[in-house]
């Protein structure tokens, strides 16, 4: 696997794309990112003081119906690294990473398919380390740093990060880092919100809820989540 480190970069989901034709798997990390990507089209911002790290892989014989490995994969490893710096690191399904309430880490999954099989994967991670939010996101998002870190630096959590990226977890490990089982919360499903109860989260990452007297199953394309 070859390793791409840039002081500066447009975007590394960007070049990881630029450089798929070529076939393999890489990594490229960030201090800074010009043009960052956040989930459905949002910019997203990319200050010097945070990681921002792609993982490019490819895959051979792997069913479309287990792609929510790569997210259970990548959550996690995100979750570990957090440990190896004294912090208590929770998910918001599907993939948000938060720390004391708050977000410390957000990523963007773009699979590509042939036939009926995950051909590859670009897993965009970006995690606040040491950076200074706007008063918009103070309320909403943490930095190690805030949230009291030990031992950080960027080339740690970096290092770091890549070598959870190498394990694999399952989806029971990735369950154990989701907060809110058991409780109520709201989905947003178009213009309505409705209290359900969180139940579980099956084998395709799909949640389980009971919605009134029935159960039923949700996907994140579907519903959006809040907790309060």
């Amino acid at each position: 696997m070859k390793i791409y480190n840039f002081e500066e970069i447009d975007s590394t989901n960007d070049f990881a794309e630029r450089i798929r034709p070529l076939g393999e798997d890489a990594v490229i990390t960030a201090r800074r990112q010009k043009n960052g990507h956040g989930s459905k089209g949002r910019s997203f911002l990319s200050e010097t003081g945070g990681l921002y790290l792609t993982k490019l892989s490819f895959y051979e014989n792997f069913p479309a119906g287990e792609v929510f490995r790569i997210m259970v994969n990548a959550s996690v490893a995100v979750c570990k690294t957090m440990e190896r710096f004294s912090l208590t690191p929770q998910i918001k399904w599907p993939n948000d990473v938060y720390v004391n309430g708050k977000k410390i880490c957000g990523m963007l999954i773009n699979n590509t398919f042939c036939g009926n099989n995950v051909s590859s994967s670009v897993v965009g991670i970006g995690v606040n380390i040491e950076n200074e939010f706007p008063e918009s996101l103070k309320d909403i998002a943490v930095s190690m740093k805030q949230a009291g870190a030990k031992g950080y630096s960027f080339e740690a959590v970096r290092d770091a990060l890549v070598e959870e990226l190498q394990k694999s977890f399952s989806v029971e490990e990735y369950k154990k880092y989701i907060f809110f089982l058991g409780k109520n919360i709201f989905l947003l499903e178009g213009e309505q919100k409705r209290e359900v109860v969180a139940l579980d989260i099956d084998e395709r990452g799909r949640l389980k809820v009971k919605d009134g007297d029935k159960e039923r199953s949700v996907t994140a394309a579907e519903v959006s989540l809040r907790l309060s």
